[in-house]
């Protein structure tokens, strides 16, 4: 059995929204659930594979086996900490850092750099999602590997060192 829960009021704020909007709520399906629908196929979520959203302050780690759901967990961290790092090294303001994080913006410094500052922070998340996967005893052990979604996941090079940090296929 696997429990998914939520403050009752952040729920009934958010289901409240909605229906403002003019939606009809028919029904909630946590977002990892959803997600998993559009990004794995049936073979990965059998086979076993690790779904990892990396949001602006959150990085979600769900891991499939034989077509289910059987961990989730959320970590405090997300890519608005890439671009802090950026912004705090560089002394940049946020949208400048932000910028140089998803590459619309050339550096006036060494991309090695930059790319060392981004890959720091993201070896961190990696330690965090490898620590997790051991606590569950599935450390390199996912045949179908980390998929990644969400806005985070569009960050250069971070496949390879999905691949390199949790010892799995990356896409």
């Amino acid at each position: 059995v696997l429990f998914i829960t939520v403050l009752e009021q952040h729920f009934d704020d958010l289901v409240e929204v909605v229906s403002q909007a003019g939606v009809d709520v028919v029904d909630v399906v946590a977002s990892p659930l959803s997600g998993s629908v559009v990004t794995l196929s049936e073979t990965q979520k059998t086979a076993g594979c690790l779904l990892v959203d990396i949001g602006h302050e959150t990085v979600t780690a769900s891991v499939f086996e034989n077509g289910a759901l059987v961990s989730l967990h959320i970590f405090k961290v997300g890519s608005a900490e890439i671009t802090n790092d950026i912004a705090l090294v560089f002394r940049v303001s946020l949208e400048e850092a932000d910028s140089y994080k998803i590459g619309s913006l050339i550096p006036s410094f060494p991309k090695k750099k930059l790319d060392d500052v981004v890959n720091a922070r993201l070896g961190d998340i990696f330690e965090l999602i490898e620590s997790h996967l051991k606590k569950l005893s599935r450390n390199g052990l996912l045949p179908a590997g980390i998929i990644l979604s969400g806005g985070g996941s569009m960050l250069s090079g971070i496949e390879d060192l999905a691949k390199d940090s949790l010892s799995i296929p990356a896409r």
